[in-house]
């Protein structure tokens, strides 16, 4: 047990300068400065309490270090700060709270990764009850199947910001196809992610929940604002959280595809966090993904499980990159938010009607139609305005959100 009566390492609790050194099942309480200091590289450090630090709960300024399954909380800086090295590992740690649920949280952010730290790993661990959760002003840092907003039994511990705040370029938040388990991302106080910078990854990621599971965060799903670019939104489950799904208010290169928006309380994509913005002539305004108009769908019929309708997109080739690429979502209840994809379709026709067909797998009386845009540059656009159709007569029902 090391404390403030033995602290020793000029008031750091444990200190590993070395290469291929252990600390384990250690008691750190009430440190001056901070619980753990790793400046050495390949040391692990596992299972330990760390509590009360004056500053850090661990400190890593070395390389190919590990941080693992410890509990970490009321730090009054981070839970974890790796402020330099390459290839570390913060991986299956409890930063903020204890095992019965209680507010634990550190002052600063459950774990933030510096400018100077490249290429770490973020991996299963639960944060709640911090300033953010996790902070990222690196680039290379992948973090994946971690809790954020959640404690040790995933109760319900808003950290007092963001989920994830992402102020360092080419990062990655889930990405299952590269071996990065998406995140669950619910309660925090503002919202799930917030982009501050370029080229970030977000995919495969549960931010508030879906048509089953409510955990809504208090803001938005995912804010892009200024400082943000270039940003792959994939695959996500945006559900359940007080503001838009997405809310794009800066950059270009925005690319929102096949994610499921639902029961969030304004839209499921908000460019301009304005509400609804109508389609302009030719779409030659400019702001957040160049305004990108919305497809415009007419005429739809349903005959048994098949909807006939045609669409037409009213972008000039000098106001897009073309072909544009264009997502039918199904909805519900008039709202602008893509419940379940459908099918994408290309076209490079401007503003002429092209007519689809689609071929439903789940039908229900009352669904209604939307749709997205989105250019070659990655500029995508809100939902359309939804249209209506009338559903088979009796309803084929799934666990898919359709339900209420």
């Amino acid at each position: 047990r090391v404390g403030a009566s033995n602290p020793g390492n000029g008031s750091n609790g444990i200190v590993l300068t070395g290469n291929s050194n252990t600390a384990s099942s250690n008691e750190i309480i009430n440190l001056v400065l901070n619980g753990i200091l790793l400046s050495g590289t390949s040391n692990s450090v596992f299972s330990n309490t760390i509590q009360g630090a004056g500053q850090d709960g661990v400190l890593v300024t070395g390389s190919q270090n590990s941080v693992s399954s410890n509990t970490i909380n009321t730090a009054a800086g981070d839970g974890v700060d790796v402020q330099s090295g390459n290839l570390n590992v913060v991986g299956s740690n409890t930063i903020g709270s204890a095992t019965g649920g209680a507010d634990l949280g550190n002052a600063g952010v459950g774990i933030r990764v510096r400018a100077a730290a490249t290429n770490v790993a973020i991996n299963s661990n639960k944060i709640g009850f911090n300033a953010d959760g996790i902070r990222l002003e690196g680039s290379g840092t992948k973090v994946c199947g971690n809790n954020l907003g959640f404690g040790p039994a995933n109760q319900p511990a808003a950290n007092d910001s963001e989920g994830i705040r992402v102020l360092g370029a080419s990062n990655t938040i889930g990405n299952a196809a590269a071996s990065c388990a998406g995140n669950l991302i619910g309660h925090n106080i503002s919202d799930g992610i917030q982009v501050e910078a370029a080229s970030t990854i977000i995919r495969d990621n549960m931010i508030g929940g879906d048509g089953l599971a409510v955990f809504g965060n208090l803001n938005g799903g995912i804010l892009l604002t200024t400082g943000s670019s270039n940003t792959v939104i994939n695959g996500n489950s945006l559900w359940h959280n007080s503001n838009d799904g997405v809310r794009v208010t800066a950059g270009t290169g925005h690319r929102i595809e096949f994610n499921t928006m639902g029961e969030n309380g304004n839209l499921g994509i908000d460019l301009q966090d304005d509400g609804i913005s109508p389609n302009d002539p030719g779409d030659p305004d400019t702001g957040p993904n160049r305004m990108q108009n919305t497809p415009v769908i007419e005429g739809l019929t349903k005959t048994a499980n098949t909807l006939n309708f045609t669409y037409r997109v009213d972008t000039e080739v000098a106001n897009a990159n073309y072909p544009l690429d264009v997502d039918f979502y199904l909805t519900n209840n008039n709202s602008p938010q893509g419940k379940v994809w459908l099918v994408r379709d290309t076209t490079v026709a401007v503003n002429a009607p092209k007519a689809m067909q689609i071929i439903l797998q789940v039908v229900r009386v009352g669904d209604w139609l939307t749709a997205m845009t989105t250019d070659g540059a990655g500029n995508s656009s809100e939902f359309s305005v939804p249209l209506s159709f009338a559903g088979a007569p009796a309803e084929i029902l799934f666990k898919d959100g359709f339900e209420d």
